[in-house]
């Protein structure tokens, strides 16, 4: 689980980047936010993985499933059609999903601004 979860910091990491560079995308803005963000992110991401694993008895298992599920969750979660635009229920579908809570999760830190307060 730890392996997936650097991976999948590094790719978060890597994209938010190309974004900056390619797009102009601010995001130094609120880095903390950012930061615990893409941290919630990958373990929510390789938690849904070992969850998938557990599953699954085989690797072709594993494959197929995961096609099936990410495919499922990123129609519905908001990553391939903003969830504004879908009907009502599955707005209420896409709670269900974790791309869902990602996608606000990132709208929140770039478009809405919130802040991450220190506990000292």
């Amino acid at each position: 689980m730890i392996s997936t979860n650097v991976i999948c910091i590094l790719q978060l990491s890597v994209m938010f980047m190309f974004a900056w560079i390619a797009f102009g995308l601010t995001i130094w803005q609120n880095v903390p936010a950012l930061v615990l963000m893409i941290l919630a992110t990958g373990f929510a991401c390789s938690s849904f993985g070992v969850v998938l694993a557990s599953f699954a008895k085989s690797r072709a298992q594993v494959q197929g499933l995961s096609t099936l599920i990410v495919l499922t969750m990123s129609a519905i979660g908001g990553s391939m059609i903003p969830t504004f635009a879908m009907p009502h229920f599955m707005q209420r579908m896409s709670y269900f999903s974790v791309n869902y809570w990602g996608v606000q999760g990132f709208y929140d830190i770039f478009w809405r601004g919130p802040s991450v307060i220190p506990i000292f």
